[in-house]
């Protein structure tokens, strides 16, 4: 993927095409967004549950703010 996803707007959909990123990962990322407001900064994806060392990684490489 190259095209970047902006993580405060993204829908499930576009999270999902992350690789290694399925329903459950995209669904905790919208809830935690929708739960906490705005994500500030690329390392608050550790805070959303369920998330891996691994899967954190993938997805802060393709989002922006």
């Amino acid at each position: 993927m190259t095209k970047k996803i902006h993580l405060n707007t993204a829908t499930q959909d576009e999270l999902r095409q992350v690789e290694g990123i399925g329903n459950r990962m995209a669904d905790a990322t919208v809830r935690y967004r929708d739960e906490h407001g705005k994500f500030q900064n690329k390392d608050q994806i550790d805070d959303v549950p369920g998330f891996s060392e691994i899967r954190t990684g993938k997805l802060k490489k393709v989002v922006d703010l």
